[in-house]
């Protein structure tokens, strides 16, 4: 080969690397960001009718032209030892955006009319932000709305005036894409915790043992009835005995038991009173010739009744049978006007010329009659004997 066609070749390969760089050039992309925007530059060839080797611009140097207000572009040296050898003032290009940016924001509310807690924003391509919404404790101190009672922070929604059920919650994710941003207004739906638990604080827990739970909210249950925790109803008692009564509730089948009125309790029985015997002693009058007197005695009864809720025996009173008498000896209590006790047993007049008052035990002798004069009778009770 002489050295012209050692030259023509030289020159027709390098056309050829030419060819093969426009080729690449005309079907690729390079991509960068700026201020959030990813921008691809789109870069190609034209062919021209003069030298062959000017063909096309490199791709480096295109690259660089590659602006339009959004982003330079550069890619790796590819051959600018070749850049000074086209002419590149008639080289088409283009730069465009192929994606945009936009943004999501969340906010965040008590209740309508109320400020907003707090809020979330995101801006990219196809921003999205994963929901992390306000506490019942948030809530509950921004004052706006208090959380309803037996009530907890279940999600959110976005009407205003109330929610009927949860379409957000924490974790959940709000997205946007393209350029079309999006802001969403969040208010808090409140549930009520399951039957068998109360709500306290935003949570909701089991129910204690001696009361039930519904709504939300907890009970204490009724005298006579137990619950063991967890409960929304109270099952009835079963454990007190017959002739009785129930006086409070429990948290299992114990509840507190007195016994009925005219019964006492003895161990885990109720006993009626009639059945409890005593002894009765005392004093039965009797008569003494011009006075009164008494004669102990001793009898056996039966105690009859007694209050609702007695715990023993002495509380029943009154009789309802007895044993007879046991009399001992009439004493003397009292002796009627001008008789006085003369011992334990025996009224004795005073005699002429005395008088004693209505239950004396002793006599006094009258000072009523003159000189020259005797006593015909006694006083009558008092110092005026018949003379």
């Amino acid at each position: 080969m002489n050295k012209e066609e050692k030259v023509g070749m030289g020159k027709f390969l390098r056309f050829l690397t030419m060819l093969f760089v426009c080729a690449l050039g005309a079907f690729s992309a390079y991509s960068a960001r700026a201020g959030g925007d990813e921008i691809t530059c789109e870069y190609f060839c034209a062919s021209y009718s003069r030298e062959p080797e000017s063909t096309c611009m490199n791709t480096f140097q295109l690259m660089t032209r590659c602006s339009n207000g959004f982003v330079s572009c550069t890619v790796p040296d590819m051959g600018n030892d070749l850049a000074s050898q086209f002419d590149t003032s008639d080289i088409m290009y283009t730069c465009k955006a192929t994606t945009t940016s936009c943004t999501v924001r969340v906010w965040y509310y008590a209740g309508a009319g109320c400020n907003a807690l707090s809020s979330q924003t995101k801006t990219g391509t196809n921003a999205s932000v994963t929901l992390s919404p306000p506490s019942w404790t948030d809530i509950k101190e921004e004052g706006c709305v208090a959380p309803p009672k037996g009530k907890v922070l279940a999600g959110w929604c976005t009407n205003s005036s109330g929610c009927s059920s949860s379409s957000y919650s924490s974790g959940s994710t709000v997205s946007c894409s393209g350029s079309t941003s999006k802001t969403v207004n969040l208010y808090p739906y409140f549930s009520t915790c399951a039957n068998g638990k109360y709500a306290s604080q935003g949570s909701c827990y089991s129910c204690p043992a001696g009361e039930y739970c519904t709504g939300g909210e907890r009970y204490a249950c009724s005298t006579g009835t137990y619950s063991t925790g967890g409960a929304s109803s109270c099952s009835s008692c079963t454990n007190k005995p017959s002739n009785s009564y129930y006086t409070g509730s429990a948290s299992s089948n114990a509840c507190g038991w007195a016994c009925n009125a005219n019964y006492y309790k003895s161990g885990t029985s109720c006993l009626a009173c009639s059945g409890v015997s005593y002894i009765d002693s005392g004093s039965q009058s009797c008569s003494i010739t011009n006075g009164a007197g008494s004669q102990p005695y001793s009898r056996t009864c039966y105690r009859s009744t007694s209050s609702a809720g007695s715990t023993s025996s002495s509380a029943c009173s009154g009789t309802s049978s007895c044993g007879g008498y046991s009399y001992g000896t009439c004493t003397v209590t009292s002796c009627t006007t001008d008789y006085y006790a003369s011992s334990t047993t025996a009224c004795t007049h005073v005699g002429t010329g005395y008088y004693s008052a209505n239950g004396s035990t002793g006599r006094t002798a009258c000072s009523n009659k003159p000189a020259n004069s005797y006593y015909t009778g006694s006083g009558g009770g008092s110092n005026s004997c018949g003379w």
